[in-house]
């Protein structure tokens, strides 16, 4: 099981590879998640992390509250939040109550409410 440090490594990895090119061609670099598959951009900044790394993140207490808001907001848009273990969507479900977080504009096939 890839943890969150391996992830970071290979991220990091990825942005030096990427830096050494200009901009034009880092903004097309994609890196593929080795636990979701999830195919995601390299930026100047680094590499965003793919949902899978963004939740060890988030089960490793390393995310602030903005971050878990954010992480929740894109599970929710995506529809993958209804795909995850209960918590997941009880815990999204108390966002939007709250006003934190909105139900995507558009209907998602995989949308389970």
């Amino acid at each position: 099981m890839w943890g969150l440090a391996e992830i970071k490594k290979m991220n990091d990895e990825a942005v030096k590879r990427a830096n050494a090119d200009n901009q034009r061609v880092l903004e097309s670099i994609r890196v593929i998640c080795p636990l979701c598959r999830t195919n995601f951009p390299v930026t100047t900044k680094g590499v965003i992390m793919g949902f899978c790394a963004r939740i060890i993140a988030l089960e490793q207490g390393e995310l602030d509250f903005d971050e878990t808001v954010t992480l929740f907001q894109a599970l929710i848009d995506s529809g993958l939040i209804w795909e995850l273990q209960g918590s997941y969507g009880r815990q999204a479900i108390d966002f939007i109550d709250a006003g934190c977080c909105t139900m995507p504009r558009t209907n998602h096939a995989s949308l389970k409410i």
